[in-house]
């Protein structure tokens, strides 16, 4: 699964990377980046398609298809996005991508979770496939929630979790977000490993969302 994330880049990396990949016309200008401790509940950063154009703004972390619904959804499996009801017009029409350096995991060890930071060996930003919906609240405001897309973890990420986020190249980012893609062109994005991960112990100190220093990224 994937439950804590790091943005470590500044808005103006940001913007560089941007225009390099996607040269999105609109970009948020109040995003609050560094942030070494992104978890769900918080507004994170996304990019979306139009068909026409790329745009960056920020959703709430946790997919919620209507106001009353409880437990907003953080993860959302590969092996059923397609099938239930909840995810699938999302998943067929409100495509995003999540932009990260890294994220953390816990081990299992010796009745302790040890958390770890996992990032890319080339050190290159992330790009993490993401889901998102909107809702008209109560109030008559339209409310957008997110969810990443999970798989099963890689040989590299199976020591600390069966499961991990589905990571895309910039070239499948790209057909992620297409509109007239098919189904079986977006699943098959599920099965690459194109991104070279490498991971290390780092302290307790992240299990505290209130923690949101590079602290939380130093190797133990």
């Amino acid at each position: 699964m994937c439950g804590r994330f790091v943005v470590s880049y500044t808005y103006d990396e940001l913007l560089q990377y941007l225009d390099e990949t996607f040269k999105p016309y609109q970009v948020n200008r109040q995003l609050q980046i560094p942030d070494y401790n992104v978890a769900p509940s918080k507004d994170i950063i996304v990019l979306i398609y139009d068909g026409k154009q790329y745009r960056v703004g920020t959703i709430k972390w946790g997919f919620k298809p209507f106001e009353q619904f409880k437990y907003p959804i953080i993860n959302v499996r590969r092996e059923t996005i397609d099938e239930k009801p909840i995810y699938k017009q999302a998943f067929t029409t409100r495509r995003c991508l999540l932009f990260a350096n890294g994220f953390y995991e816990w081990k299992a060890e010796n009745y302790q979770k040890i958390p770890h930071y996992i990032y890319p060996q080339d050190h290159q930003v992330f790009l993490f496939a993401g889901i998102y919906t909107q809702y008209t609240t109560y109030a008559n405001e339209t409310q957008f929630s997110v969810a990443i897309v999970t798989k099963e973890a890689t040989d590299t990420m199976k020591p600390l979790h069966d499961r991990m986020p589905v990571i895309l190249t910039k070239e499948d980012a790209k057909k992620w977000l297409k509109k007239d893609q098919s189904i079986e062109t977006l699943k098959s994005l599920f099965k690459t490993d194109n991104v070279a991960l490498n991971y290390y112990q780092v302290s307790q100190r992240v299990n505290n969302v209130h923690n949101n220093t590079i602290e939380n990224i130093k190797k133990m």
